[in-house]
């Protein structure tokens, strides 16, 4: 299964941009809202919850894994 389904399947929309691409959970929900992003220049990503760092699930980490084997990470 591709990271982009494992991440729908989890309930997180798909945004790519010209550096980065973005999961966002509860996207319609101004201020409460979880994002998982990114960084293709830097090779890293971070998760947040309103803009503070967050936890992740098994789930979310073993689709992190996979987006980073897609974009030749690991």
């Amino acid at each position: 299964m591709k990271a982009k389904e494992m991440f729908k399947a989890l309930g997180y929309e798909y945004y790519e941009g010209e550096h980065s691409i973005r999961y966002i959970a509860n996207c319609d929900m101004d201020d409460d809202y979880i994002s998982i992003k990114f960084g293709l220049l830097s090779h890293t990503f971070y998760a947040q919850h309103n803009c503070n760092p967050n936890d992740i699930t098994i789930d979310e980490f073993e689709a992190i894994q996979q987006q980073m084997k897609e974009l030749g990470w690991i």
